[in-house]
């Protein structure tokens, strides 16, 4: 695979990053994961906002604009021949790069664009849903995109012993986000949220809370339980960037609104990739 490194494509076997670089070091930057839809990259400018916005409150300037970084993530798409139906799954990270144990500023910082092939998630998790896990762990940042994932290996490790899709962050026992998703809950005619000073702002949430007001449900900032959630909601679901939308029918083994995907979802789906 070749990659963009500090505005060069090379080979990904022989891009390197210093032993300095503050990403490596600290955990001290930021990224955004994105995919492509049809060979082109979907809502790429909602990412560039958020990335820019996470490397502002991090204090790491960008050190390219929006333009070279759409054109940079151009050339890595073609390179790799990922063009449709081939679709890509895309990261673009930015550290403090080398930078003594100045943490305020950022004198030569890193940028790195890669891409993989993304496979298309199964049919079952649409048909039947996915289950979630909890786990009682915060984001230490939520306004911003971080590259300590310490919460979210946790996460996947909780994943791994319950064999869940997807676990869900508690704080004080109250649903904040998953490890790579967000979270909501309906009830009636409305969307419950969780309060989004909470969490990260997500891209894929944006534009699903888009889709859902078009059908005339409300959206309602909440704090909720694992209980409430079985007990009340009629339906649940999580967004991504990469998957885009999923119904969750199982939390902690649980069955929500009797394990049943509610038929709205499917003209949501199906419609969830037009701008």
């Amino acid at each position: 695979m070749q990659v963009w490194l500090n505005g060069k494509i090379l080979a990904e076997s022989v891009a390197r990053i210093s032993p300095q670089d503050h990403g490596f070091l600290y955990g001290d930057g930021v990224y955004e994961t994105l995919r492509t839809v049809e060979g082109k990259v979907f809502d790429a400018a909602a990412h560039f906002i958020r990335m820019q916005n996470s490397a502002k409150l991090l204090k790491i300037p960008l050190p390219y604009s929006q333009t070279e970084i759409f054109a940079a993530t151009e050339q890595v798409l073609t390179v790799n021949n990922f063009s449709a139906p081939k679709i890509a799954r895309l990261r673009w990270t930015l550290t403090r790069g080398e930078n003594h144990f100045d943490f305020s500023d950022s004198t030569a910082p890193t940028f790195l664009i890669t891409a993989v092939p993304l496979e298309p998630y199964p049919e079952e998790y649409l048909q039947h849903g996915v289950s979630v896990t909890t786990l009682e762990t915060v984001r230490a940042l939520p306004q911003a995109k971080t590259i300590a994932l310490l919460p979210m290996i946790l996460g996947k490790q909780r994943c791994e012993e319950t064999k869940s899709f997807e676990c869900l962050f508690l704080e004080n026992g109250y649903i904040t986000e998953g490890t790579v998703s967000n979270f909501c809950i309906q009830i009636e005619k409305a969307l419950w949220i969780p309060p989004q000073g909470k969490v990260l702002h997500g891209t894929a949430a944006e534009h699903f809370f888009k889709k859902v007001k078009q059908l005339g449900y409300t959206l309602q900032e909440k704090l909720f339980s694992s209980a409430e959630v079985v007990e009340r909601a009629e339906a649940a679901f999580l967004t991504n960037s990469l998957f885009g939308i999923l119904p969750v029918t199982k939390i902690e083994q649980q069955k929500i609104a009797h394990g049943k995907v509610p038929e709205f979802f499917h003209e949501l789906h199906h419609n969830f990739w037009n701008n």
